[in-house]
């Protein structure tokens, strides 16, 4: 069950029918390459570096955190845990708070945020955290909760559905840290449902 304090962070009134499946996690040595969606791979986790600080992610801002300034970019780990599943390509790596994934992390609920746009209705996102994911909430009114397990080592996906073709979605991932190193990894997939031509 979720902790108390993070049933605040749902939306209420939410169709259950737009929550995304969550489909089975798999052991780092199972890890899949996934190719990143063309148009979406810069969104993803770790790539784009900030021009005047290029330890910071340029996309993915942190507007909850107890030890950053809201609105302040996400940091690239490096290195990343040893016990994190590796990233599926080398379109994303992992990105945190601190300055390493085996630096400790204030405990807490952390939020990662990036706002995009996508010419189809679904969209893939492959992703892993430590500890673990309270929510992945998407703007277009679809709303997706995933628990996950402690250090996870493992590559979760859900689809996000029923975008808006050339709206502005932003994707805001919370997570909880309750001890040790905290980070997040993600990896957009394929778009699907797409116009016709």
């Amino acid at each position: 069950t979720l902790p108390s304090t993070a049933s605040s962070m749902y939306p209420t009134g939410a169709p259950t029918s737009s929550i995304p499946t969550v489909y089975p996690t798999r052991s780092p040595s199972q890890t899949p390459s996934i190719a990143p969606t063309s148009s979406l791979a810069y969104r993803s986790t770790g790539i784009n570096r900030l021009s005047s600080d290029s330890s910071r992610d340029a996309l993915l801002e942190v507007p909850l955190s107890s030890t950053f300034k809201v609105g302040e970019n996400a940091i690239i780990l490096q290195p990343a845990h040893s016990s994190w599943v590796p990233p599926p390509s080398a379109a994303s790596a992992w990105i945190g708070t601190m300055l390493s994934g085996f630096d400790d992390a204030p405990l807490g609920n952390y939020q990662y945020q990036t706002t995009f746009s996508v010419p189809c209705a679904n969209l893939e996102v492959n992703f892993s955290a430590d500890d673990l994911v309270l929510s992945v909430v998407v703007s277009n009114g679809i709303t997706s909760t995933t628990i996950t397990t402690f250090n996870n080592p493992h590559l979760s996906t859900f689809t996000a559905t029923g975008l808006l073709g050339g709206a502005a979605t932003t994707m805001t991932f919370t997570i909880q840290n309750g001890m040790g190193p905290s980070g997040l990894l993600v990896q957009f997939g394929a778009l699907t449902g797409c116009p016709l031509a």
